[in-house]
């Protein structure tokens, strides 16, 4: 931390520290000047904070198209000036810079995209296995190799960002429930926090991405009808982007194809992943 900004008190200062906090400074650094704070990962990736009254303005400045000739692109989130540390928005300020702000980095190229994607898998011991990165394309295995295996795949076609693939192989129900339902809000959905575990929940939530259910069906504590019997096959949901293979028995375990998505829908999911599995 410089000596500027601890000489210096303002609202944008503090609530960088509370952010800093939240993200864990092993990770990520605070600097800054006046009424502007800096947080700065080991990566060289920039966000600056500003307070305007009662709002702060979080701004990440990328090159997306990884050429110096052209002008570096401001990706703004404006967020409610949290009042403390304890306060709800520092929350959806920490959402706002993980799962937003900083992946925009990752649009730059696919070796810039890896280094945004292992962030979260990094932050777990154990769960980053293997990187294959040759010929713009990229391959991130995740879980011991002992264990089964899920991959993120990354491509990148010419003048376009890069985007990315999802497979987990075996997940249990539970997890499913919370990388789904992530990838899904990071598209734009409503999809409320479930109260059950059930494999009817998981139908539900496609079902309400695809317009055919109301938000509120997720929370819906009701019997799961029409699920295989045991012995039966496993049933297969699926919207545009994401595909569902339930099993069945009294250990229901899920597999997931998710994609293609954007650096900052990927990076979303992989952290619900960690927090979950």
């Amino acid at each position: 931390m410089t000596l500027a900004l601890a000489a210096v008190p303002s609202p944008a200062h503090d609530v960088a520290r509370w952010v800093l906090n939240r993200l864990g400074p092993e990770l990520w650094e605070v600097d800054g000047l006046l009424d502007t704070a800096i947080l700065r990962n080991r990566h060289g990736h920039e966000i600056l904070i500003q307070a305007d009254g009662d709002e702060l303005t979080l701004a990440a400045q990328v090159n997306l198209a990884d050429n110096d000739d052209v002008p570096l692109t401001t990706i703004q989130e404006i967020q409610p000036l949290p009042t403390g540390p304890g306060d709800p928005a520092v929350t959806e300020l920490l959402d706002a810079v993980r799962y937003r702000l900083a992946p925009a980095y990752g649009r730059q190229n696919v070796t810039h995209a890896v280094t945004v994607l292992t962030a979260p898998l990094l932050a777990t011991p154990g769960v980053l296995d293997r990187i294959d990165e040759a010929g713009g394309r990229a391959t991130i295995d995740i879980g011991r190799r002992r264990t089964t295996r899920h991959t993120v795949t990354v491509a990148q076609a010419q003048g376009a960002a890069p985007c990315v693939g999802l497979t987990f192989q075996d997940l249990s129900l539970k997890t499913a429930q919370e990388v789904v339902r992530a990838a899904l809000i990071a598209d734009g959905h409503t999809i409320p926090a479930p109260r059950d575990v059930a494999p009817r929940v998981l139908r539900t939530m496609l079902d309400v991405a695809r317009g055919d259910a109301p938000p509120e069906a997720v929370t819906d504590s009701v019997a799961d009808p029409g699920y295989p019997e045991v012995g039966s096959g496993p049933a297969v949901h699926s919207i545009v982007g994401l595909i569902a293979e339930i099993g069945n028995g009294l250990a229901v375990r899920v597999r997931l194809w998710i994609g293609p998505v954007s650096i900052e829908t990927a990076t979303t999911v992989l952290y619900a992943y960690t927090c979950h599995s």
